[in-house]
Parts: structure tokens; C-alpha cells; sequence
């Protein structure tokens, strides 16, 4: 029905998000190559 059709349509617009306490251990697996930009130095 069009009710359900436009609420799974929401969930999917959201974009997914992970919240990661600092200091904790975490792993990221991930299917395809990418670049990372060398982080900036900050000055102390």
C-alpha cells in the first residue's frame, strides 16, 4: 500500500551512522578501493 511504500522509502533516504566512543577499538571492512588525503598537521 502507498502508506508502506512511503515509509520504507524514509528508511532508505537515511543515511547509516555510527557513533564510536573515543579511545575504543574499531574495524572497517570495506568491498572497494579508495584514497585517503593525508591528514593535516596541526601545530602544537
Amino acid at each position: 500500500n502507498e502508506a508502506g511504500q512511503r515509509a520504507v522509502d524514509r528508511s532508505l533516504g537515511v543515511q547509516p551512522s555510527i557513533t564510536i566512543r573515543p579511545g575504543w577499538p574499531v574495524r572497517v571492512l570495506v568491498t572497494k578501493d579508495f584514497v585517503l588525503r593525508p591528514y593535516p598537521e596541526t601545530a602544537p
